[in-house]
């Protein structure tokens, strides 16, 4: 649990630390590019200006078409010549300039940064606390059943077995029980299986509960096997007999 706690921490870390060296070099070069486009613009007004200043001290010399004197005076038209460059200077000036988008880039990748560092120092915190705690898993194993007492018979050419299984009383209590048993032939071959409820709907802590498997023409049969489940899970039990079976072998796995 340490070992992962410091490996989150340190893969945190190296997170949030090239984060922050991406942000940093993107706002040194948006700086770098705001005061070229800076330079760029105070160039171009004052190139503008001094084209300005020239167009004022030159002198106008208005030239009309013959006959056209009457709708073009030589004012209007001098006129029309100064206002163009003032035009294009206030273009050049009034124009806004578009954001590149950098400074919101540069804002996001801070807010990465440290969004990854506090997710990660509080995943470590989590990890921390409930490696301290007690395990869950461990909590909740439940307590091996114990199989007290086993035997068979053999009534007409069948095969009974029975026997008696105990609910330890720090267990919990359980519900549709089943005894489950497999027969084998002396070569161990499955040669038949079969399961019967045993004789409780539900087995209480501390509590016995008998149960009885029958099976057909079983005349081969040389060992059988018992196990229990409930609702198709198999449970762990643990082997507590004091009998054992005289014509076959049993075996209480």
């Amino acid at each position: 649990m340490n070992t992962l706690m410091l490996a989150v921490t340190g893969l945190a870390v190296v997170v949030a630390a090239v984060a922050s060296v991406v942000a940093w070099r993107a706002t040194a070069a948006e700086r770098r590019r705001s005061a070229a486009r800076i330079t760029a613009l105070a160039a171009a007004a004052d190139v503008a200006a001094e084209k300005a200043r020239l167009h004022a001290r030159e002198p106008v010399v208005a030239e009309t078409p013959d006959g056209l004197h009457e709708f073009m005076p030589a004012r209007e038209a001098a006129a029309e010549s100064h206002a163009e460059p003032a035009a294009s200077t206030g273009a050049l000036l009034g124009t806004p300039v578009a954001d590149s988008g950098s400074g919101g880039r540069q804002h996001s990748l801070l807010a990465a940064a440290a969004i990854v560092f506090v997710l990660a120092g509080g995943g470590s915190l989590m990890l921390f606390v409930s490696g301290r705690g007690p395990s869950v898993s461990t909590a909740a194993v439940r307590v091996p059943l114990e199989l007290v007492a086993l035997s068979h018979a053999r009534p007409d050419g069948q095969l009974a077995i029975s026997g008696l299984v105990h609910n330890p009383a720090a267990g919990r209590a359980i519900d549709q029980l089943d005894a489950h048993v497999r027969v084998f032939d002396a070569a161990g071959i499955l040669i038949a299986t079969r399961s019967a409820p045993v004789d409780v709907a539900a087995l209480a802590p501390g509590a016995d509960a008998p149960f009885t498997v029958t099976f057909g023409e079983a005349s081969t049969a040389a060992r059988y096997r018992v196990s229990f489940a409930s609702h198709g899970t198999m449970l762990a039990h643990v082997d507590r007999r004091t009998n054992l079976p005289a014509a076959v072998t049993a075996d209480a796995r």
